[in-house]
């Protein structure tokens, strides 16, 4: 299966990207094949898929392409045969989006793999989708229970306990949110510069409320699903995606706005500690349902079947 990437920086697209990757070296069937372009950044993130990078794509009869996002632009320049199945993974919305230049490749032939329900809905709406389409919840990689020992401890009043604010994708607003926390005497973690997945999954493990400041139209947003599934008490409002685990049940939802998220903040601060706890057990007992192990046995499950697929497209 031939994978390509233009890798120009860590981003939560690459990192799924990665894993799917990962499913198919982990098949049996299926052996990957992976170009990254000639100016792709060169850093560890692509380490552990060294041993399956070649220089260009060779596509023969037998074979499956995987592209997402601007993958397209690759895929045009190489000689795929028409009877080789495509792949195509839909992670935003603005695939949807007229406007958007990833608007054109929705009636190119594929089988779409959609990270959301949310996602599936947003595409088949266009009528543009050429051949299968099938949504795929993003899985999350499974938490130490060392970690989450410490974490079900939790028992300091909420406003002693570390605060993570992830505003990478909206850091004015963030910050804004950030020096009314300090206000109020809570210590608060701004993180406004993308980090590693490793140290921002680490910064979750240490958090005891992470709020969350995604765009206002999101594919999915691990983040707050990562957050969840560290046993944290999240605030996230809705970007459309989320919606499956994002709700009153499981998180605090305030407006996309300064005013929404203080009344949010407010509704915390004096919320009983059951109420908290009952919380973060409902968001962290249904994070255990969106696994990476279900995410890969249902793609491969996909992949093993593309070229039957493929003869209806």
């Amino acid at each position: 299966m031939w994978f390509y990437r233009n890798y120009q920086g860590q981003t939560g697209g690459h990192i799924k990207f990665s894993q799917y990757l990962g499913h198919v070296t982990s098949s049996a069937n299926w052996q990957p094949r992976f170009v990254l372009s000639e100016d792709s950044q060169q850093d560890l993130f692509w380490s552990e898929h060294e041993s399956h990078c070649v220089e260009r794509w060779r596509v023969e009869k037998g074979d499956v392409v995987f592209v997402a996002g601007m993958d397209w632009v690759y895929f045009d320049f190489c000689d795929v045969p028409s009877a080789v199945p495509v792949i195509n993974l839909i992670q935003g919305l603005r695939h949807a989006d007229p406007e958007q230049i990833l608007f054109q490749y929705l009636s190119r032939d594929a089988i779409r793999i959609c990270v959301s329900e949310e996602v599936k809905a947003a595409v088949e709406v266009t009528e543009r989708i050429n051949g299968p389409i099938f949504a795929l919840n993003n899985g999350i990689k499974a938490v130490s229970s060392i970690e989450l020992v410490e974490k079900q401890q939790l028992c300091t009043p909420i406003q002693n306990q570390r605060w993570l604010l992830v505003g990478i994708k909206n850091p004015v607003l963030a910050s804004q949110v950030s020096s009314y926390l300090v206000s109020l005497g809570i210590q608060v973690e701004l993180l406004i510069e993308p980090v590693s997945q490793p140290l921002f999954l680490n910064k979750l493990g240490r958090a005891g409320v992470v709020v969350c400041f995604p765009l206002s139209e999101e594919g999915f947003y691990l983040p707050a699903l990562e957050a969840m599934a560290r046993y944290c008490l999240v605030m996230c409002p809705d970007c459309v995606g989320n919606r499956s685990f994002c709700h009153e049940s499981s998180a605090l939802i305030p407006e996309h706005n300064i005013e929404g998220y203080i009344s949010s903040i407010n509704k915390l601060v004096v919320m009983p500690e059951d109420e908290i706890s009952a919380i973060r057990s409902r968001a962290f007992d249904m994070s255990k349902r969106y696994t990476l192990e279900n995410e890969r046995e249902r793609f491969l499950a996909i992949l093993d079947d593309a070229y039957r697929l493929w003869l209806r497209v």
